[in-house]
């Protein structure tokens, strides 16, 4: 009886140490995902164009610039124009379309950190998706200006050095059309 307790324990440890075997690389691959997610999804939306054929999932700068105009359609009326306030869109000649987004991003991101600081929201260590949440719900913002200011973030970082003169242009008009206070 003693030797079928030792040959069960046995059989029960190499099941075990099967099964660790088993899933030990997909637990790594899904806590090395959950530790660099941001910088993940940051790669990601700095792609220009997500392919994935057979007619379907293409995804390109070109799209998002387009989804978040119709977002602002729905939000803003296209017969009203807002002025970007405080906001101030960098026109140089010599800057390229890429750093234009990238200016009007870094003005929309400094532009919640001082609004937060006004508000008494601590802006350390707060992403600026973060920094919305907090103005969200502190009343400073309304859940329209939310979800544009989210979408203008999101449009900026998926940006890339081929975005051309027209979207540039694009990005910087639909930053004139949230309401800042």
């Amino acid at each position: 009886m003693a030797i079928e307790t030792e040959i069960l324990y046995k059989s029960n440890f190499e099941v075990f140490v099967q099964l660790i075997d088993v899933i030990i690389w997909p637990l790594t691959l899904l806590f090395m995902f959950l530790i660099f997610r941001q910088s993940i999804a940051n790669v990601i939306l700095r792609l220009n164009t997500l392919k994935a054929d057979t007619s379907g999932l293409q995804l390109s700068f070109a799209q998002k610039i387009e989804a978040t105009k119709k977002l602002f359609q729905q939000i803003v009326p296209t017969t009203v124009e807002k002025s970007g306030g405080n906001i101030k869109v960098f026109n140089e000649e010599n800057d390229t379309p890429f750093r234009k987004i990238l200016k009007v991003r870094s003005e929309l991101i400094n532009y919640l950190k001082v609004i937060s600081e006004k508000n008494n929201i601590r802006v350390q260590d707060l992403e600026p998706l973060q920094l919305l949440q907090k103005l969200k719900e502190t009343g400073v913002i309304t859940i329209q200006q939310k979800k544009m200011m989210e979408a203008m973030l999101e449009v900026t970082s998926a940006a890339n050095d081929s975005a051309t003169e027209k979207q540039a242009m694009e990005v910087e008009e639909l930053m004139k059309k949230i309401e800042f206070k």
